[in-house]
C-alpha cells in the first residue's frame, strides 16, 4: 500500500504527517466530526468513534445529528451530518450507553486514542478505587489504582490481604 501524507495544518513549512488508515479511535462523536471538518483528522484514519451517545435507532441518530449540526459542526453543518451517518452505516459508531444505561464515559484526557490504546482505556473506565471486584474467586476492593501501568492494589475481604494485580486479571463482583 502506497504511503499517504498530508502537510501539518499550522506546522512549519514542509512539514507532513504520514495518514494511517483506521489508526484512530474517537470519544466523541460531535468533537471528532469537528476535528474532520476542520482538516485535524482524515476521514479514513478513523476506526471507529466510541461515543457518549444514546440513540436506539436510525430514527432517534438522526435527530441527535440535527441537534448537533448547528451547535458543534456550524462551520459546515450539512457536511458534519454526512460524515455521522457515513460512520453510522458503516457500524463505526460505538454506543456502550445503549448496553449499560450509565456506562462511564470520559473525555478529559482528549477524545482521540491510537487504536492500541484502545484496551487501557476501557479498563481504566471499567474499574475505580473502591469498587468491589472479583479476583481468584474471592471479592475484593479496589484500594488503589496505576492508571500508568494498568494494576490496581486490591484488599481481600475475607482475609484482609492486600494484593497488587493486573486491571486485566480483575472482574466485576455481582
Amino acid at each position: 500500500m502506497k504511503r499517504q501524507f498530508e502537510a501539518v495544518p499550522g506546522g512549519a513549512a514542509g512539514e507532513k504527517r504520514e495518514i494511517i488508515p483506521d489508526s484512530k479511535v474517537g470519544l466523541s462523536l460531535s468533537l471528532c466530526v469537528a476535528d474532520i471538518l476542520r482538516g485535524k483528522v482524515k476521514e479514513e484514519e478513523v476506526k471507529e468513534i466510541i461515543a457518549g451517545t444514546r440513540a436506539q435507532d436510525k430514527e432517534a441518530f438522526d435527530e441527535l445529528v440535527r441537534s448537533y449540526q448547528f451547535i458543534y459542526w456550524n462551520d459546515d453543518p450539512e457536511a458534519g451530518a454526512a460524515i455521522a451517518h457515513r460512520f453510522y452505516a458503516a457500524g463505526k459508531i460505538k454506543q456502550p450507553r445503549l448496553e449499560k444505561e450509565f456506562a462511564s464515559h470520559n473525555i478529559a484526557d482528549g477524545h482521540w486514542l491510537r487504536e492500541d490504546q484502545v484496551e487501557a482505556w476501557i479498563l481504566k473506565r471499567r474499574f475505580y478505587v473502591g469498587k468491589r471486584v472479583m479476583f481468584q474467586g474471592a471479592e475484593h476492593k479496589i484500594k488503589s489504582i496505576d492508571v500508568d501501568k494498568l494494576e490496581a492494589e486490591i484488599y481481600d475481604i475475607g482475609d484482609e490481604s492486600f494484593k497488587q494485580v493486573s486491571l486485566k486479571d480483575l472482574t466485576e463482583a455481582k
